[in-house]
């Protein structure tokens, strides 16, 4: 199999209890509670009541000790690192009437917040974006072999790339095309929410003194308007795959297509005030996650 992402895997559940580790919930129970000491029998109530674990996903302290751990992703799953960090991000959204939407010339506020929090406030489109978003914890290049008449011919291809992977809907079974959609379509949600600056900033331009990233860079680069109508496109089109209904996602890829811009709101908030220093440390080829996998 080209690529992990590409394995057949069901909705995310939107009870976090079902994919919590033993692991995740050791951590949040030793994170919250500073009075009991029982933390077997906490780690029980927890997993028997869901409205329980609601209370402490959206604990203070959990937050705190999450975003302020360079290296939290060896120690949690990447699943509850941004489930909480969304969390988070929503209940800023709910405190502001607009957002601010990048664009060439630089940030405009729109008048959207509202609406962007009754999004993420599905738990499934929140579980969506938090599994989409641990899934690049870890970005990697496979390489294909491809006949050309009478010859081979090997193709590098970066599971980062959107044009890359486009070209991969042609090489792979056509029962995994649905995976390589969801990945371009998710591909175009994360560079336009979590890196707008990248999008947004001209060709030649620096990222912090520095060259951009590699794992940012794309083949062909494309302004936020395009990001966008690909990413809506893309998201529609996986929806209609076979596989999507058979793994209940497409509801949920309908939803964020239709919803495209929204859904990149609270992807906004973690980029600008929650976590701006740490996306390079925790996201791509080097990110925690692949220390965490070793």
């Amino acid at each position: 199999m080209p690529w992990n992402w590409m394995a057949t895997r069901p909705a995310p559940s939107g009870d976090p209890s079902r994919w919590l580790t033993d692991r995740d919930l050791e951590f949040i129970v030793r994170t919250t509670s500073t009075r009991r000491t029982d933390y077997d029998r906490i780690r029980e109530i927890i997993r028997d009541k869901p409205d329980f674990l609601e209370i402490l996903l959206e604990d203070d302290r959990l937050y705190q000790r999450m975003a302020s751990d360079d290296e939290i992703l060896l120690k949690v799953s990447p699943q509850l690192l941004f489930t909480v960090l969304l969390r988070r991000a929503r209940r800023m959204l709910k405190q502001v009437s607009f957002t601010m939407e990048p664009g060439p010339g630089g940030t405009l506020p729109v008048f959207d917040a509202g609406p962007a929090v009754r999004l993420v406030e599905q738990p499934q489109v929140l579980g969506y974006l938090a599994d989409m978003l641990a899934s690049f914890v870890r970005t990697e290049l496979r390489t294909f072999v491809v006949r050309r008449g009478a010859t081979y011919q090997r193709w590098v291809l970066s599971d980062m790339d959107i044009d890359d992977l486009l070209a991969a809907v042609e090489l792979v079974d056509p029962s995994q095309r649905f995976a390589v959609y969801k990945r371009a379509a998710d591909v175009s949600l994360f560079l336009v929410g979590l890196f707008p600056e990248y999008v947004n900033a001209p060709v030649q331009a620096r990222w912090r003194g520095g060259p951009s990233p590699a794992f940012l860079r794309q083949r062909r680069r494309r302004e936020f308007e395009e990001y966008v109508r690909l990413g809506t496109e893309l998201y529609h089109r996986a929806a209609l795959e076979e596989m999507a209904h058979r793994t209940g996602l497409n509801e949920v890829l309908s939803t964020i297509g239709d919803h495209f811009v929204l859904a990149a709101k609270p992807l906004h908030v973690l980029a600008r005030q929650i976590i701006p220093l740490r996306r390079l440390g925790w996201l791509g080829p080097s990110g925690g996650g692949a220390a965490a996998q070793q």
